[in-house]
C-alpha cells in the first residue's frame, strides 16, 4: 500500500500521512483506504477524502456541501450540485486538528443517516471562552489552566481563535492549543518542538505539534517554558525587522474598471509578511514617493492604488510596467 504515490522523493511525506491517518482513525473509527495512481482515497460508502503528494507538500482534499472561501483552501472544485472539494497543502501537522474536524463533516455526508453533532463537535467558534465551554468539566479545567499558563508567559499576546483553535498572537501566531479525544494538543511551531526535544521524550510529537495525554499530568511549567521561548523568538525577530525593511518588485499598472483609477498587485502574501490584512505603507513608483495602504478590495490578492497625479509624474499608464518599493509605515507612540 502507498508504494505508488509515496515513491522516490515523495517518500519523505509518508510519516506525515501516517500521522494524519492515525488522527482520522481516532476521530472517525475504521474506514476503507484505497490507492490509485495519484492519491490515497478514504471511503465510507463513498469517498469522503483523498490525500495526494507533491515533492514539496502533502495535499489533503475533502468534500463539503457548500463552498467555504473563508477556509482559504489552495483550490476548490465543485464536483456536483451539492458537493465542493476543498484542497489544502500541508508540510507539517499544525493544521491537522482543524482538517480532521472538517474531514469528519465530509465523512458524515457519506452516511445514509448522518448522526447529529453534539455541542462539543462544533467547528466554528467566535471566542476562546466559547471553545472551552463545549467540553466536559474535566477537560475545561485543563484547557483553562493551559490558557492561564500561556497568558502568564506571554502577557502582551492577544488571545483569539485561529484555525478554529485557541491561539495567542504577538506579531504572529505564538502558540495554539486544542482538546482532542485523548490528548491536549499544543502547537508552538517546528522550532518550538525541536528545541525542547529532550524534555518531550515522554510525549508524542511531530513537526510543530505536541500531544499531552488527558489521563496523565499536564506539564504546565513546560508549556510556560515553551511559550516564553516563542515570545523570545518574536521579540528577536521584531528587533531585526524594523520599518526599514523594504520590498521591491516590478508590477504592471492595472486600470480600475469604469473609473479613472489604477493600481498594482502585490506579488506576495501580505498577511504572512505583516501579520494583518490592511497595511499602511511608504511607497515609491519609479522613485516617486507616495503614502498609501495595501488592501484587498474583492481582488485575488492585495493591491496598492497609484493616483493619477503620480502616473502623470512618472509618465506611466495602465498597461505599463513600474518599479514599486514599499515599506510599512509604523506609528511611534
Amino acid at each position: 500500500m502507498m508504494d505508488t504515490i509515496f515513491s522516490g522523493v515523495r517518500a519523505k511525506w509518508l510519516p506525515l500521512y501516517g500521522e494524519l491517518h492515525s488522527m482520522a482513525l481516532e476521530k472517525l473509527g475504521a474506514f476503507e483506504e484505497y490507492e490509485n495512481s495519484s492519491a490515497v482515497l478514504w471511503k465510507h460508502h463513498t469517498t469522503f477524502a483523498e490525500v495526494s503528494v507533491k515533492k514539496d507538500c502533502l495535499v489533503v482534499a475533502f468534500a463539503s456541501d457548500t463552498l467555504h472561501e473563508e477556509w482559504e483552501p489552495k483550490k476548490a472544485v465543485r464536483t456536483s450540485k451539492n458537493r465542493v472539494a476543498h484542497y489544502f497543502e500541508v508540510t507539517d501537522s499544525t493544521l491537522f486538528p482543524l482538517l480532521i474536524g472538517r474531514i469528519e463533516k465530509a465523512y458524515s455526508l457519506t452516511q445514509a443517516n448522518p448522526p447529529k453533532k453534539n455541542q462539543a463537535e462544533k467547528q466554528e467558534y467566535s471566542s476562546v471562552d466559547e471553545y472551552i465551554a463545549l467540553f466536559s468539566e474535566e477537560v475545561q479545567d485543563i484547557l483553562k489552566q493551559v490558557r492561564q499558563t500561556i497568558r502568564e508567559a506571554a502577557p502582551e499576546a492577544i488571545e483569539k481563535i485561529s484555525w478554529q483553535m485557541p491561539t495567542f498572537w504577538q506579531k504572529e501566531n505564538l502558540i495554539h492549543f486544542a482538546a482532542m479525544k485523548n490528548h491536549i494538543g499544543l502547537y508552538p511551531g517546528e522550532k518550538g518542538v525541536r528545541v525542547f526535544a529532550d524534555k518531550l521524550t515522554g510525549y508524542k510529537t511531530s513537526k510543530g505539534a505536541i500531544q499531552f495525554p488527558i489521563d496523565g499530568p499536564i506539564p504546565y511549567e513546560l508549556i510556560s517554558e515553551i511559550t516564553r521561548f516563542r515570545v523570545g523568538e518574536v521579540v528577536d525577530a521584531v528587533k531585526e525587522e524594523t520599518e526599514e525593511e523594504e520590498y521591491v518588485f516590478d508590477a504592471v499598472i492595472k486600470k480600475v474598471p469604469d473609473l479613472d483609477g489604477a493600481y498594482v498587485e502585490i506579488p506576495f502574501d501580505v498577511k504572512e509578511k505583516f501579520g494583518k490584512g490592511r497595511v499602511p505603507v511608504h511607497a515609491e513608483f519609479d522613485g516617486e514617493p507616495y503614502d498609501g495602504s495595501l488592501v484587498r478590495m474583492g481582488t485575488p490578492c492585495h493591491i496598492l492604488g497609484i493616483r493619477k497625479d503620480i502616473r502623470a509624474k512618472i509618465g506611466k499608464q495602465p498597461g505599463d510596467t513600474v518599479k514599486v518599493a514599499i515599506k510599512e509605515r509604523v506609528s511611534r507612540k
